[in-house]
């Protein structure tokens, strides 16, 4: 019973820490500091490494547990399955870790949308330098895409 209820606080923690990291990350996507993207990256990789590692022990955890709880392989199961005393303090950490992994959800889709808009606008840019429209900015394998006519740099001089 404890291990469950260490366990639901450790992931509470690191969706914390992911939340924060994603704010983080708008804050530099939204300043334009390209270093602070770069850095809010490099950390949010090292972070998701370490939730898959406790998703892993999650995974165990249930795994190890008595049915019901093993059969629906829920947390919210193996909560549900715990004696009457243990239950609530089990019932408010779980709430705690649904919290901060919607937090974390709500971050990173508002951070999808800045780059997803960031995106679109080096799009209209290239097309009006290039006098086409690209919709693409980078080809498949990775090269920048370039225009072939004739843009408006080529056409002012």
């Amino acid at each position: 019973m404890q291990r469950l209820l260490e366990t639901i606080r450790g992931g509470t923690a690191l969706y914390g820490r992911l939340g924060d990291l994603l704010e983080a990350e708008r804050e530099a996507l939204t300043g334009h500091d390209p270093a602070g993207v770069r850095a809010a990256n490099a950390e949010r990789e090292a972070l998701l490494e370490e939730i898959a590692v406790w998703e892993c022990e999650v995974t165990g955890l249930l795994d190890g547990l008595p049915p019901p709880a093993a059969i629906e392989h829920t947390l919210r199961a193996a909560v549900a399955a715990l004696p009457d005393p243990y239950r609530a303090g089990a019932e408010v950490a779980l709430a705690a870790l649904r919290e901060s992994a919607e937090t974390a959800r709500h971050r990173a889709a508002v951070n999808h949308i800045l780059l997803e808009r960031s995106l679109d606008a080096v799009e209209r840019t290239l097309d009006i330098f290039t006098g086409q429209r690209t919709g693409v900015t980078y080809e498949s394998g990775g090269t920048k895409a370039r225009g072939g006519s004739r843009g408006l740099v080529e056409r002012k001089g």
